[in-house]
């Protein structure tokens, strides 16, 4: 029986991949359309904005941001957004589109992955630029999991730890490591 869970412990290892020593490095594949259907579950998206005109005016709008959709690139994570721009009377309301980026880093303290617009920008009537990015709370995304992985009367615990995103083209590799420990054994 010990043979058959050192055999299987290094086919998971193997697996995964043996890079260094220290821990065995794993990779998670977030796709284009998977990143399209988080930000799709993430809007519509109302942003309140508050624009000073100057000489003491403050102008009251809602950016609304819909209708996302992803495509990875070797340089970025590209998204292209529709964006609507209204203020409460009714006499400012208009839409378009905008191109910001989607950069996931990820958060070890946290053990999450932050996903954060840049470059998120809306023109205002009168042509004044406001970044949007600054005023949107990131998107957080597990960064770290943890599975019970059962050889017969055995358990291992399983964690793996994301430690960078690396976009290519259609799709971004979430590379990290992972380490195995033992578990409470198995209930007959």
């Amino acid at each position: 029986m010990g043979r058959v869970v050192a055999l299987a412990v290094a086919f998971v290892v193997t697996s995964v991949g043996v890079a260094r020593a220290a821990a065995p490095e794993m990779e998670l594949v977030l796709t284009d359309e998977l990143l399209t259907a988080v930000l799709k579950a993430a809007t519509p998206r109302d942003v309140p904005l508050e624009q000073d005109l100057g000489l003491g005016g403050v102008m009251k709008l809602t950016v609304t941001l819909s209708n996302p959709s992803v495509h990875v690139t070797n340089a970025a994570i590209k998204v292209k957004v529709d964006v609507r721009l209204r203020d409460g009377s009714g006499m400012i309301d208009v839409a378009g589109v905008a191109n910001p980026d989607l950069r996931i880093v990820p958060v070890p303290e946290k053990g999450t992955l932050e996903a954060r617009f840049v470059r998120l920008n809306v023109t205002l009537p009168g042509g004044v630029a406001v970044p949007l990015d600054a005023r949107l709370d990131p998107i957080s995304l597990p960064g770290t999991w943890q599975t019970e992985v059962s050889f017969g009367d055995r358990v291992v615990i399983a964690e793996a730890r994301a430690s960078e995103v690396v976009p290519e083209v259609g799709r971004a590799r979430v590379r990290g490591t992972v380490t195995f420990k033992p578990g409470k054994p198995a209930r007959p």
